[in-house]
């Protein structure tokens, strides 16, 4: 057994409550110095006995720094089931900085300050290949109109528009041919769906003329004019980001919290309202991110997050603070990611409790509604996580 029994207490420690035992004895595990010689098949033995077991692994990973290194990994790997998206031995030289996933194709396209590159999911061990020449991109997605499938990417303020079969390595060409480029000086942009029809929201930089370009694009324009086939609904606060939710359309602002926009009557409600005593303590606090749990909704700050029902008040005393400061929080699953410099905090999304803590630096790659959430670690490798 890989324990001593201590000559003291530590403080701290509770004694557990077992039944039928005259005397229980506090076990503390070996000090690093014993475990780090530990050969690597005595923890082989314990991961393939315990691989199943997610409480059993995130004790294991907690014992000292030599049982971390090797069993966080297969936590990891359990939890989120992530898959390696890029060939190990691949080195991107431009910076990535964003990427999407289309499923029926398994194509996986890497949006990076000097082009754009394609890969394809069950392949790996291929390279990927620079299809398009864009500078700064910032986001890409995908979405079919008409019945025909679209990337949509963001690059130097410009949005355009390509058909997704014109980036087969096999038949693009570095002229980017089939592009549609729609206005320019745009801030960022969401996918979503309103009435089973595709359409994209848009937060241009600069003044735009209040005009629908199609059926498929509306604009949230300055000074934040959210423009609907002809409708309109003025957001007073400033927009860092949006995204789609449900029947909804959600705007992030990050010093007031969010903004919740009917796409049905264009009704909104801001949440928190900050003004009500019960949340002045969001003040100081970034908005990040929000989602829908059941029949409530859950909060993301920098500092903390908590819960709220569909009258957007409090639903209990329960506030989730983090463990280190994050500058992203996504959705994944039953599970909250939350990416910060120092680590990712993974937790669970109804009850907000701690479930594996990671040591190492993530960046998230996807949107905050893709259908695979894609992250890159601090050595540069990309994983696709599961649904």
């Amino acid at each position: 057994m890989l324990a001593f029994k201590p000559s003291k207490i530590i403080k701290g420690f509770t004694k557990p409550d077992i039944q039928n035992t005259d005397e229980c004895v506090a076990v503390y595990p070996l000090p690093v110095e014993i475990t780090s010689q530990i050969p690597y098949e005595i923890y082989e033995c314990f991961i393939q006995f315990l691989k199943d077991d997610v409480i059993a692994l995130r004790a294991c990973s907690l014992v000292c720094r030599g049982w971390k290194q090797n069993f966080q990994p297969v936590l990891f790997r359990l939890l989120l089931r992530p898959r390696s998206v890029t060939n190990p031995r691949f080195k991107f030289k431009d910076k990535v900085q964003c990427a999407v996933i289309h499923e029926p194709t398994k194509t996986v396209l890497y949006g990076t300050d000097q082009g754009m590159y394609w890969s394809n999911l069950d392949h790996p061990e291929d390279s990927p290949v620079k299809v398009m020449v864009f500078l700064n991109i910032k986001q890409v997605d995908i979405m079919t109109l008409n019945g025909q499938v679209f990337v949509i990417l963001l690059a130097n303020g410009c949005l355009y528009k390509s058909p997704l079969d014109a980036l087969d390595p096999s038949r693009a060409s570095m002229a980017n041919p089939g592009v549609q480029a729609w206005p320019s000086d745009m801030e960022f942009y969401a996918v979503g769906k309103v009435s089973d029809v595709e359409v994209i929201a848009v937060l241009p930089q600069g003044i735009l003329p209040s005009m629908r370009y199609d059926d498929h694009v509306f604009f949230i324009l300055p000074p934040h004019i959210l423009t609907v086939i002809f409708q309109h609904y003025s957001v007073s606060h400033p927009t860092s980001s949006l995204y789609f939710l449900k029947r909804r359309i959600v705007a992030i602002h990050p010093m007031s919290g969010f903004s919740v926009i009917s796409l049905r009557d264009m009704t909104s409600v801001i949440i928190p309202d900050s003004s009500v005593p019960e949340f002045k303590f969001t003040k100081s606090a970034k908005a990040l991110a929000m989602a829908a749990v059941d029949d409530h909704f859950i909060l993301c700050f920098d500092k903390f997050a908590f819960y709220v029902d569909q009258q957007t008040k409090r639903m209990n005393d329960t506030l989730i603070t983090w463990c280190h400061t994050p500058h992203q929080v996504v959705f994944h699953r039953s599970y909250i990611l939350a990416f910060s410099t120092e680590s990712l905090e993974i937790r669970r999304l109804r009850t907000g409790a701690l479930h594996q803590l990671i040591h190492r630096k993530f960046r998230l790659l996807s949107g905050p509604t893709s259908s695979r959430v894609v992250v890159m670690r601090d050595d540069g490798r990309i994983f696709a996580l599961k649904k």
